[in-house]
């Protein structure tokens, strides 16, 4: 027995509401980057 639970996200309505805070595609890369720094990453892809 699983207790996962799937939930369908429409990534068009997320990016739309992203969008609309201000969040922008270089926000958006800038915070994988410093995560991934943060985070001690060995690798980037």
């Amino acid at each position: 027995m699983s207790n996962k639970i799937e939930l369908g996200i429409d990534i068009g309505r997320v990016v739309d509401g992203l969008s609309k805070i201000g969040y922008t595609t270089s926000s958006a890369l800038c915070d994988i980057i410093d995560n991934s720094v943060r985070a001690r990453a060995a690798n980037f892809v």
